[in-house]
């Protein structure tokens, strides 16, 4: 989200109102005055063939709020009935002072995640959804809220649908994946294997709760979380909450905007080439930085006749700070190696060559490569580019195994590859 942006009201008595979230489609302000504010939802569709839907949209909005509340599920009140012409929009309540769970999970927020508190009511408040009347057809992390109790919230509804049926196991069983892929990379495997005991047990009869095999569970995790990080990266290129865009004398500009918590005055590194190879190579590093990667962050991407400039911050962003970095090369190295195969990625080969220590904070990270493939692990993935040379060292071999599931039956298919 991005907080403390001021923009004109255009409604009759709204005044000044801060921007909370901006996309192509809709934009969400909070307005109002201090103790007495609302949340203002807008939809502006770019294009003319759906723009027409908008008053659609709004109206959904408002029925899914009104049903899901009347059935006792944490939602926004609405406050009015929505505005359909000639700017449709929706007003509901404000949750003072929530964060997304995204957030939480990114750690790009001061507050500090209670997971074992917030993981059970979770649970349950998304298997209570499940015999709703209402589907959420668009449910992540930015769209569950947090309130300081350690509440969540639901929140955008303009796409939901009535439900006809309840859900099936292979529907159930995708939801359970989709939600392991979202906390994987955040969230200690005991904590989520605990958070999947409780969404199994919460749900209501009749529903019948799906049999995963957890290492089946974790693979299937990995590829869903791998998918969603490569389509969402096209938001680091494009107007968007990720980014902003600016033209000016022939040059297109794209100022990153998130993570928004980096040092303001962090080392920078200057890279020209190609718009082709520079476009590749800032996708790569905006992937990398969304899975936790510690590697170089994209600030600024300048492109003017086919060629390119691009300003990386030389700093940690706050899902790497979470963890401790080692202090050797060799296990530098090995974590960096292990954090990318965990996440089932393959950059190609890499070495010492590859990491730069000037870096705002506790550091060595990782220069952006110009390109990922895939490696799953437990598929047999036995590359480990650049890692020869240590295979035999045990700080690495400790460092690499070091960031996968503890399980024996995981680390034990790992560590046989890298011997």
């Amino acid at each position: 989200m991005i907080g403390g942006v001021a923009v004109p009201g255009d409604t009759e008595g709204e005044g000044e109102a801060r921007l909370l979230k901006r996309g192509h489609a809709r934009t969400v302000l909070l307005a109002g005055s201090p103790g007495a504010e609302c949340v203002v939802k807008r939809f502006h569709h770019p294009s003319p063939w759906q723009s027409w839907r908008d008053p659609l949209r709004a109206l959904a909005e408002a029925r899914s709020l009104r049903r899901l509340r009347a059935c006792g599920l944490p939602v926004p009140r609405l406050l009015a009935k929505p505005r359909l012409f000639p700017k449709p929009e929706v007003r509901m309540e404000a949750i003072p002072d929530a964060v997304s769970l995204e957030d939480l999970l990114l750690g790009t927020t001061r507050r500090s995640p209670e997971w074992e508190t917030l993981l059970p009511r979770l649970a349950h408040l998304l298997a209570d959804l499940e015999t709703a009347p209402v589907r959420h057809t668009d449910l992540h992390p930015g769209n569950v809220l947090v309130d300081p109790g350690g509440g969540p919230w639901l929140i955008d509804f303009h796409a939901a649908r009535p439900r006809r049926r309840p859900p099936s196991r292979d529907e159930l069983r995708r939801k359970l994946v989709v939600a392991a892929a979202f906390s994987r990379e955040a969230i200690p495997p005991r904590l989520r294997r605990r958070f999947y005991r409780d969404w199994r047990r919460a749900l209501p009869a009749p529903l019948e709760a799906p049999d995963v095999v957890p290492a089946e569970l974790e693979q299937l995790a990995r590829r869903e979380r791998r998918e969603w990080v490569r389509h969402g990266a096209g938001r680091h290129l494009r107007e968007s909450a990720r980014c902003r865009v600016e033209r000016d004398g022939g040059w297109t500009r794209f100022i990153a905007l998130w993570p928004p918590a980096l040092p303001t005055r962090a080392p920078e590194i200057v890279i020209e080439e190609t718009a082709r190879v520079a476009r590749d190579r800032w996708h790569c590093a905006a992937r990398l930085v969304e899975h936790g990667i510690p590697v170089a962050v994209p600030r600024e991407l300048s492109i003017r006749d086919g060629r390119a400039q691009a300003r990386y911050a030389l700093a940690l962003t706050p899902t790497v700070r979470c963890a401790a970095l080692p202090d050797g090369e060799a296990e530098v190295l090995g974590r960096i190696l292990g954090l990318l195969h965990d996440r089932g990625l393959d950059p190609g080969d890499l070495g010492p060559e590859n990491l730069t220590s000037e870096v705002s904070g506790p550091g060595p990270l990782l220069l952006p490569p110009a390109s990922l493939g895939d490696a799953d692990p437990l598929d047999g993935w036995d590359r480990f580019h650049g890692a020869a040379p240590w295979r035999n060292d045990p700080a690495f071999v400790a460092a690499y195994l070091s960031v996968f599931d503890p399980s024996p039956r995981e680390r034990d298919r790992v560590a046989a590859l890298i011997r």
